[in-house]
C-alpha cells in the first residue's frame, strides 16, 4: 500500500490515505463488517503519522463507510441492510420503497401503503442518521401534470453503480410503465448539492453507467432524479437522503396554517429548487429581474400578491402566503425573494385603497408578470422620518404637479410604475397623498442609479414639474401616510421571513461544510464550538419563524393591525439571520470570505433586509410606542 502514496501529489496527504483506504474497502479487501487494522499497524504499514491516519478515517467517517467504536477499534459499515431495501422487486414494494425513503408515491385510486417491518423508519439512532429525516405525504391531483423525483445515495452508488441504478431508478420507471401512466417526457436529472456552485444537468434515462458514474463524480454530494412529467396523475416525492435537517424547513405543521398553505410551500419548494441554480449572479441584474418577474407571473406565483378580483388566488392579500414565498424564495436566491417582495410592496397600495379603475388597469400585468411596480416613499433626507418628506404634489384642477426627490427606490429604472408619496397640505403626516405615476410620464426621471452590496436595481427619481390626473391618487387627499403604513404592516413580516429563508440556506450550508470538513482527525461538525454554533443559529431560527408567521396570523385570521407583532418579527428574525449567516461565514474560514461564493453572497445579502422597510433602530421605537399606547 506505501507505493501508492505519490510525493508530487498536489492532494493533501491525508486525503492520499483516505483513497488507499478507501480502496481497500471497495475492492473487499476489508469485507463488510471487519475490523480494520489498528492505527500501530497501520502507521508501519504505510509510513505516515497517526494524526494523518485521524484525519483519513475521520473522511470514510463521514462518507458513511467505517464507524469508530470506542475501545473496541474501527469497522467497515455493514451496508448489506441499506442494499437491501434498494431491491424492489414488486410494484406494491417500490411504492413502500419510495415511502421509506422519505419519499412520497401515491396512485390514483389506491390507498396508501402499509410499510414492511424492514422498511419503516430508523429512529433508533443506529443506522447513522441515512433515513432518519421524513417528509410528509402530499399529493394534489388538480395538477395538470407530475413528476417524480427519485433520490439516491452518492455513496451507495459510488460502491456499486450498476446495482444501485438498476435496483432503484429502473424498477420505478418500469412499474409506471407497466400502469399505463403515459410520460410526457423521460430523463434523469442529476442534481449537484455539495459543491460551490450548483447546477443540474438533464440527460437520457438510458444513458450508460458509466456516464452517470462521470456525473457523479462532481462535486461533493448529488443525487440522482428520474424525472417525469405525466398528464393527470401526480407522484411526487420529496426527500434528501443524504442531507436531512432537524430546523424548521417545513414550518405548515405549524398551527398558523390551513391545507391551503401546505400545499403553496411544498409546490413553491419543489419549483424554486428547479427554477434557481445559484445565489450567486454575474451579468445584467436589470434584465435578470425581468426575467425574474415574468417567470414569477407566468408561472403563477404573482397571483398571491393582488386580490382575486384582478387575477389574483384571494380576495384579499393573504400575509401568510406571502411570508412562506418570501421564505421560500429567498432560501433559494435573494434575487427571487427581491423581485417577487417589490411586486407585492409596489401595487400594495392599489390593492388596498385603490379605486376599481386603477386595480383593472394596474393589477393584471402586476399578477402575471407583464408590469414591474416600485414603491417611492423614500428621499434623501426623510428615510427613517417618512413624514419629513419634501416632495410636493400641488393640485391645480383635475390634475397634480408633482416636484421633488425620491431616493433608494428599488426597481427604479426597470419600473412601469410607481407608487408615489409626496406632501399635497400641510406640513405634518396628515398631509401626505399617495399617487400611481406610470414611468413613461414627462416630468418623471431616474437622475442616478445605486450600486449596493447585494446587487438589485435601485436608484433616485425625480419629479421637475410631473403633471398627472387627479384619478392618479390613491386614497384621499392627505390620507397617503395612512396608505404607506398600513401596506407596510402587511409586508414587514415577510422581510422577516425573507431573511429567516436566508438563515435556513446559511444553517444547511454550514452543516452541510462541517459534516465533510476534516479536521484535527475528525470532522469540523464533531466539534464542540462547532456544535455550540449549530444550536445558537437553529435557536435563532425557529424563534424567528415562530414571530413571524404569528404577525401574519394575527393580521390573515384575527383581522387586526400588526403594527407592533410585525414590528417584533422583522427585527428579530433580521438581526437573528444575520447572526446565523455571520457564523456560517465563520464555519466556512477562508471560503466564506472569497467573492462569488454563496457564504459570502449571503452576508451581503442579508444587511440591507435589517435596513429597508423600517431600519432596526425604528422597530425597537415602533415596538416601545406600540407597547405604550396598548398598555394604556
Amino acid at each position: 500500500m506505501k507505493g501508492l502514496i505519490y510525493e508530487r501529489s498536489q492532494q493533501p496527504l491525508y486525503l492520499q490515505v483516505a483513497v488507499i483506504l478507501r480502496r481497500n474497502i471497495e475492492r473487499g479487501v476489508w469485507p463488510a463488517g471487519s475490523k480494520i487494522p489498528s492505527l500501530d499497524e497501520l502507521t508501519k504499514s504505510l509510513n505516515v503519522s497517526r494524526t494523518t491516519l485521524r484525519q483519513a478515517f475521520g473522511i470514510l467517517e463521514s462518507e458513511g463507510l467505517i464507524h469508530r467504536s470506542r475501545g473496541s477499534g474501527t469497522f467497515v459499515q455493514n451496508l448489506d441492510e441499506e442494499i437491501r431495501l434498494l431491491l424492489p422487486t414488486t410494484w406494491q414494494e417500490t411504492i413502500a420503497l419510495s415511502l421509506s425513503l422519505g419519499t412520497t408515491t401515491l396512485r390514483e385510486s389506491t390507498d396508501d401503503v402499509t410499510l414492511p417491518d424492514h422498511l419503516r423508519p430508523c429512529n433508533a439512532g443506529d443506522c447513522s442518521g441515512r433515513y432518519q429525516s421524513w417528509r410528509r405525504i402530499h399529493t394534489n391531483q388538480d395538477r395538470p401534470y407530475c413528476y417524480t423525483e427519485v433520490y439516491l445515495d452518492r455513496n451507495l452508488y459510488l460502491r456499486n453503480p450498476e446495482r444501485y441504478r438498476t435496483s432503484t431508478v429502473a424498477p420505478v420507471l418500469d412499474q409506471l410503465h407497466r400502469h399505463e401512466l403515459t410520460c410526457a417526457r423521460q430523463s434523469l436529472r442529476i442534481i449537484e448539492a455539495g459543491s460551490d456552485s450548483a447546477q443540474a444537468l438533464q440527460i437520457p434515462v438510458s444513458s450508460p453507467v458509466a456516464q452517470l458514474q462521470r456525473y457523479a463524480r462532481i462535486g461533493a454530494q448529488i443525487v440522482y432524479v428520474a424525472r417525469l412529467e405525466i398528464p393527470s396523475r401526480l407522484v411526487q416525492m420529496e426527500h434528501d437522503l443524504f442531507g436531512g435537517t432537524t430546523h424548521m424547513n417545513d414550518l405548515t405543521y405549524l398551527p398558523f396554517f390551513d391545507a391551503g398553505h401546505r400545499d403553496l410551500s411544498s409546490d413553491l419548494r419543489h419549483w424554486a429548487g428547479s427554477r434557481y441554480a445559484s445565489r450567486v449572479h454575474s451579468g445584467d441584474v436589470d434584465e435578470l429581474c425581468r426575467s425574474y418577474v415574468k417567470m414569477l407571473g407566468t408561472d403563477g406565483w404573482l397571483r398571491h400578491c393582488v386580490p382575486a378580483s384582478v387575477g389574483g388566488v384571494k380576495e384579499t392579500i393573504d400575509s401568510r402566503s406571502i411570508c412562506l414565498m418570501r421564505q421560500g424564495l429567498g432560501y433559494f436566491d435573494g434575487l427571487a425573494d427581491f423581485a417577487f417582495a417589490m411586486q407585492g410592496l409596489g401595487s400594495g397600495p392599489i390593492s388596498l385603497f385603490g379605486t376599481p379603475t386603477q386595480r383593472d388597469r394596474y393589477l393584471p400585468g402586476v399578477a402575471q408578470g407583464k408590469s414591474i411596480s416600485a414603491f417611492a416613499l423614500s428621499e434623501p433626507m426623510a428615510g427613517s422620518d417618512a413624514a419629513a418628506m419634501t416632495t410636493t404634489a400641488t393640485r391645480e384642477g383635475n390634475e397634480y404637479r408633482l416636484n421633488g426627490t425620491k431616493t433608494w427606490i428599488s426597481n427604479a429604472g426597470i419600473a412601469d410604475f410607481y407608487t408615489v408619496f409626496a406632501r399635497s397640505e400641510g406640513d405634518d403626516a396628515q398631509g401626505v397623498t399617495a399617487f400611481v405615476i406610470d414611468a413613461d410620464t414627462p416630468g418623471l426621471q431616474v437622475s442616478e442609479r445605486f450600486d449596493v452590496c447585494a446587487p438589485h436595481p435601485i436608484g433616485t427619481l425625480r419629479f421637475e414639474d410631473c403633471v398627472i390626473p387627479a384619478e392618479q391618487r390613491i386614497g384621499d387627499p392627505g390620507k397617503g401616510f395612512r396608505v404607506a403604513l398600513q401596506t407596510l404592516d402587511v409586508f414587514r413580516a415577510s422581510v422577516g421571513a425573507a431573511a429567516l429563508g436566508f438563515a435556513q440556506a446559511a444553517l444547511d450550508m454550514g452543516m452541510q461544510h462541517a459534516q465533510n470538513r476534516p479536521m484535527f482527525g475528525t470532522t469540523l461538525s464533531e466539534m464542540q464550538l462547532t456544535q455550540a454554533a449549530i444550536g445558537e443559529m437553529c435557536a435563532d431560527i425557529d424563534a424567528s419563524a415562530l414571530l413571524v408567521y404569528r404577525a401574519a396570523w394575527e393580521r390573515d385570521v384575527l383581522k387586526q393591525r400588526t403594527t407592533r407583532s410585525a414590528a417584533i418579527a422583522k427585527l428579530y428574525a433580521t438581526e437573528a439571520a444575520q447572526r446565523v449567516i455571520d457564523r456560517n461565514v465563520q464555519l466556512h474560514g477562508g471560503l466564506g470570505v472569497k467573492v462569488g461564493h454563496p457564504a459570502e453572497m449571503l452576508y451581503r445579502e442579508i444587511r440591507a433586509l435589517r435596513i429597508y422597510e423600517g431600519a432596526t433602530e425604528v422597530q425597537k421605537i415602533v415596538i416601545a410606542r406600540q407597547t405604550a399606547t396598548e398598555s394604556i
